[in-house]
This record gives structure tokens, C-alpha cells and sequence, in this order.
């Protein structure tokens, strides 16, 4: 390699560098994937706080089987396009399961009023012989209504155990 090339060269990955590594930086902090009507971007999205509250609170209703309190979380949509007594037997569950835990995932940005969140459930099976733990993943999404963050996407499955 001759002197020239080798000047240019040296010249060349300091600029290189700081120029592409802060892009890369910012990216790797953004990470994840897309998900369900995604961007498909990988970018995450940091909801804000009363998306984040939203999305929570629908966690604690989850966890402790509360209807009454997820149900406030829903949007006017959801509702009208589930029959109530499904969407209560989603929340609530078999009476021989025991919520145990809940995680949420950061949001993932689907368009300017509309979030997705992942969360993961734990579940208890209690059995007549053993008890099972089982862990699900929902995802959920949140549209902002009326300047404020609603549950507007559940998977609702077509059929469902009823709570008895």
C-alpha cells in the first residue's frame, strides 16, 4: 500500500466512525422488532406515561381478575365488537386458574395514536393431582381516544372457557 492510500485511509475511518456511530448507537437503544401492524422499522416506541399507565392498569386488572376495572380501559370499539360476557371470560378466566404475574414489554409504535404492547402471562392450572404453571404472551393495543390511552385490541380467542 503506498503512502497516499494509506493517508487517505487513516483520514477516512475517523470520519467514518463519527459520523456512523452515533446513528448506530441510537439504534441499537431503539431496538426490537415488528410486531402485529407494526412499522416494520425494528424501532421500539417509549409510550408515553398514560399509555404506559394504560397499559399497566390493564396488567393489575388482568392479574386480579377485575372485569370491572379492564373494562373501563376498553374503547367504545372493542366493546361494541366483542359480547361482553367473552371479554369478561378473557379477563377473568376458568375458576381453577390463579393469575400469578405479569410483564409488559416497551411499546412498539403502530401509527401516530396507536401502541402495542406484549404482555406475558403467568399462569397457575390448579389440577386435581398436580398444579401447572404456563406462561402466554398477549399482545395488546392502544389507541388514543379522545386525548386519552384505551385498549382497543385483545386476542379474544373464538372460543373461551366460561368462569362458571
Amino acid at each position: 500500500m503506498n503512502v497516499r492510500k494509506t493517508v487517505r485511509l487513516l483520514t477516512a475511518v475517523p470520519l467514518c466512525l463519527a459520523i456512523c456511530l452515533p446513528v448506530a448507537c441510537k439504534n441499537k437503544q431503539r431496538g426490537g422488532s415488528s410486531g402485529r401492524g407494526g412499522r416494520g422499522d425494528g424501532y421500539k416506541y417509549v409510550a408515553s406515561a398514560s399509555a404506559q399507565e394504560t397499559a399497566e392498569k390493564f396488567a393489575r386488572a388482568w392479574k386480579s381478575r377485575d372485569f370491572a376495572a379492564a373494562k373501563e380501559l376498553f374503547s367504545p370499539e372493542l366493546k361494541d365488537r366483542y359480547d361482553e360476557r367473552k371479554l369478561k371470560d378473557l379477563i377473568v378466566g376458568p375458576p381453577n386458574h390463579e393469575h400469578k404475574d405479569v410483564e409488559i414489554s416497551t411499546a412498539r409504535q403502530i401509527s401516530e395514536n396507536r401502541l402495542e404492547f406484549t404482555l406475558r402471562l403467568t399462569i397457575l392450572s390448579k389440577g386435581i393431582i398436580s398444579d401447572r404453571k404456563q406462561t402466554e404472551e398477549w399482545n395488546i393495543e392502544l389507541v388514543r381516544y379522545n386525548s386519552k390511552w384505551l385498549v382497543d385490541y385483545i386476542p379474544v380467542p373464538r372460543q373461551v372457557v366460561p368462569t362458571g
